[in-house]
């Protein structure tokens, strides 16, 4: 089943967890986000741990992915040096470790979009576990995802293979409606 045929079966509202292997990862989260905001015509909030704002932003335009529709949260930039721009359409955090300020950035975007499907990716849980403690990971997790569905958002949360714990995973699938294996 191709990964638009899998998010075509995620409705709205729900949340999907995908576990990625690593060489399809790029190409996972462009076909994804392609779906959500041109398929869906979805608001979104973008919420990268993995890479910095600028970075991200260039790589969903090479793959012609409308950022438009879409709020950055950068979480990653401030913590590694990156220079920070600035520009409506992102929020940079201090640091990875700052989950409640991400709550709280998050919460007012989801607010902020306009009238219409709505959804939050996170990219990606794997990296949150190199800043935080797997059971704060685990505990973030679950809070986000039950903001999530009283947001009535669809949720996307992207973890790679290879470096996820099996116990983790078992638990974020519980805060999950169906995980997808690419």
């Amino acid at each position: 089943m191709s990964i638009e045929d899998e998010m075509e079966e995620l409705e709205e509202g729900k949340i999907g967890l995908l576990i990625v292997e690593s060489d399809e990862y790029v190409n996972t989260n462009m076909e994804v986000l392609k779906f959500l905001t041109e398929e869906k015509e979805a608001f979104g909030v973008y919420i990268t741990i993995n890479k910095p704002y600028g970075t991200i932003r260039n790589v969903l335009e090479e793959h012609s992915v409308e950022t438009d529709k879409m709020f950055f949260v950068d979480a990653v930039s401030q913590e590694v040096g990156e220079d920070t721009v600035e520009d409506d359409h992102v929020v940079f955090l201090d640091s990875p470790k700052d989950l409640t300020g991400l709550s709280i950035v998050v919460s007012e975007a989801v607010d902020s979009m306009p009238d219409g499907e709505k959804f939050v990716f996170l990219d990606s849980l794997t990296t949150l576990t190199v800043y935080n403690e797997m059971d704060t990971v685990s505990q973030f997790a679950h809070f986000l995802t039950g903001k999530m569905r009283k947001w009535n958002v669809s949720g996307v949360i992207i973890s790679m293979e290879e470096e996820m714990d099996d116990k983790l995973i078992s638990q974020i699938r519980q805060f999950c409606d169906r995980t997808i294996e690419v």
